[in-house]
């Protein structure tokens, strides 16, 4: 089964954030809502942060071949690159890399990411990688991610004038 397919808005989305000081359940990044529209290599999503609690427009973008991913990270890098704000662009507000319900947060440039220079990698060469190059142990836990036909989630907050 696809897990893309499967997530249905109402859901929760994207990693649970371990509360602060370790105990306690974990709460979604996001909740899904309700589907924005649909493009040709992405779904956008209404949705409320987790944490804030704020509106915002979720878009997941598969990551399933290397033009995707070269897609996916040419929107990162624009929106990333914005000096001011603009009527007609919303305001981005992160970048995550899921994979296996585990989630990294993805920083335009991090060049001490190896999942984001894997990626950039992946791009460049327009052909994915074998696993046992692309696997790392991010430092928030012990277990590795490996490389998988995955997503990238971008999250914007939604201006309630729209």
């Amino acid at each position: 089964m696809d897990p893309v397919a499967a997530e249905a808005p109402g859901e929760a989305f994207l990693a649970r954030r371990r509360p602060e000081g370790g105990g306690g359940s974990a709460r979604p990044r996001y909740s899904l809502l309700a589907e924005i529209g649909r493009g040709s290599y992405g779904v956008v999503y209404e949705a409320v942060a987790g944490r804030s609690g704020a509106r915002v427009a979720v878009k997941k973008i598969r990551c399933d071949a290397p033009e995707n991913v070269e897609l996916a990270l040419a929107e990162f890098w624009a929106l990333t690159s914005l000096k001011r704000r603009h009527q007609n662009v919303v305001q981005f507000e992160e970048c995550v890399l899921q994979r296996n319900g585990l989630a990294q947060r993805m920083s335009h440039g991090n060049k001490s990411s190896q999942l984001y220079l894997r990626l950039v990698e992946t791009s460049l060469k327009g052909r994915f990688l074998g696993t046992h190059s692309l696997t790392t142990s991010p430092p928030e836990d012990g277990r590795g991610y490996r490389w998988w036909p995955g997503r990238l989630a971008i999250s914007r907050q939604l201006d309630p004038a729209m």
